[in-house]
């Protein structure tokens, strides 16, 4: 009865460990793995889209630096030989395109935030004007 035991927990404990490790085997040779310009035409796409929604200055800012201190990383990762040059070349591309994407953005909502306040600048003189021009013609009137 122990031997009984025994073999289906060694079996258990055998199929756990296949599932646990087969991820490590799924691409192999002949698998179908996404070529590099899919790859890269998808991260072009998705990094503008997360940027175009976005109208806060600080948090593109912050999404800038992101992508300024993963390039510093990916460059020391391939001088300590922990990244490949193919791969180096790749993702250093996909997040330039990404800090393009992002500083393209900012440059236009600062672009839009200048002529903004230069449009309420210009209202507020004409008011201003305006006021004095109105008492200018009161004090005429009254003498």
């Amino acid at each position: 009865m122990t031997m009984l035991i025994w073999l289906v927990v060694l079996l258990m404990s055998a199929g756990t460990l296949a599932f646990v490790l087969s991820p490590l085997f799924r691409f192999g040779k002949g698998s179908a793995r996404p070529t590099t310009a899919l790859l890269a035409a998808h991260h072009r796409v998705t990094a503008l889209s997360k940027t175009e929604g976005v109208d806060d200055l600080s948090e593109l800012e912050l999404r800038r630096e992101n992508l300024y201190t993963r390039l510093r990383d990916m460059r020391y990762d391939l001088e300590t030989g922990k990244l490949a040059k193919t791969d180096y070349v790749i993702d250093r591309q996909q997040l330039i395109h990404q800090a393009a994407a992002i500083l393209a953005r900012m440059d236009a909502l600062r672009s839009s935030e200048r002529l903004g306040t230069t449009d309420a600048e210009i209202e507020q003189a004409i008011m201003g004007l305006r006021r004095i021009g109105s008492y200018g013609a009161e004090e005429k009137l009254a003498e």
